[in-house]
């Protein structure tokens, strides 16, 4: 399943909802930004295309899903566009290339190393 989100919020705002007759349920993800994968690469390749990692807090209105994932599908079918916009100061342009301010991580043996700035 890929979404497409509404809003984001910071870490301490209050989550606003109509009503909790809508179901809510509250979950963490983490969220995996990627440029351009082509098609048939390797884990270990895939692993290189990574732009960003984001732990995000979703906030899913189960009771409203079906109708609206429809309506997402049925824009997406249509030609519509989706702008995907992280709560950080990086967003994805052009061809899946990223502009904005990130640190560049390394993940390896359980660890998380900084390598640069970018």
């Amino acid at each position: 399943y890929q979404g497409g989100s509404d809003s984001f919020i910071g870490p301490r705002e209050d989550i606003v909802v109509a009503s909790e007759d809508y179901g809510i349920d509250f979950e963490a993800e983490v969220a995996v930004i990627t440029g351009d994968v082509p098609m048939g690469v390797t884990t270990e390749q895939a692993g290189g295309h990574i732009r960003l990692l984001m732990l995000v807090d979703d906030v899913s209105l189960r009771g409203l899903i079906p109708g609206e994932l429809a309506k997402a599908l049925d824009i997406l079918k249509n030609g519509g566009d989706i702008d995907y916009v992280g709560a950080s100061a990086v967003e994805l342009v052009g061809a899946g290339e990223s502009a904005g301010n990130y640190r560049q991580i390394e993940i390896a043996n359980g660890g998380v190393k900084v390598v640069g700035y970018r």
